[in-house]
């Protein structure tokens, strides 16, 4: 399947603070472009490219889903939405997703970074989906365990190539730890590109 990739910012708050004496930059690289992919590399302020495990080196081949800030490295491995931390060399998985729906989001991240937001987008609306998108908010503790899931059923905007993404930051974004914001899709009839919002308690 062809993949675009969707890159946004993002804190983590208790990796931020836990890796921040490291001091160390890192950002992606485009190795190669083949057609409508292109496959990535991490390197640090050097240069030099970091050796990572496979299957986090193989989620930067045309990825559908990549996002590096500081550190951390927000992927999809299959159906699973990951993050690696690359000081620590540790994978955490935070959720899974049904291998037919449409693409998934970027993240975005509470103010106090202990919360995080994506949106998976499912036009036909299977697996008892009440709308084409579903808003993921999950809560993390500092060992990066979800101890909390919410799911949000809303007609967020989004946009489709190869697959179909939600940007991040413009499309759904926090207003404060409790309450997000979206916008709703500008293809629909009623109150198309209006602002939507949804509290997590």
């Amino acid at each position: 399947m062809k993949r675009i990739i969707f890159i946004s910012s993002f804190v983590f708050f208790s990796f931020a603070v836990l890796h921040a004496q490291k001091n160390i930059e890192y950002s992606l690289r485009i190795v190669n472009t083949e057609a409508s992919c292109t496959n990535y590399e991490v390197v640090d302020g050097s240069g030099n490219k970091v050796v990572l495990p496979e299957e986090v080196q193989s989620s930067l081949l045309c990825p559908s889903l990549l996002n590096l800030k500081g550190d951390t490295l927000c992927f999809r491995d299959n159906n699973e939405i990951c993050i690696y931390l690359i000081s620590s060399k540790k994978t955490y998985s935070l959720f899974e997703v049904f291998p037919d729906i449409d693409g998934v989001s970027g993240p975005v991240w509470s103010p106090n970074g202990q919360r995080v937001a994506f949106v998976v987008i499912n036009q036909e609306r299977k697996h008892d989906y009440t709308d084409f998108c579903r808003i993921i908010v999950l809560e993390l503790d500092r060992n990066a365990t979800v101890v909390a899931k919410y799911k949000f059923d809303r007609p967020v905007n989004f946009v489709c190539g190869s697959i179909c993404s939600s940007l991040a930051g413009t499309d759904f974004r926090f207003i404060d730890n409790n309450n997000l914001e979206y916008i709703r899709n500008e293809n629909i009839e009623k109150r198309p590109g209006e602002k939507g919002y949804v509290f997590i308690p």
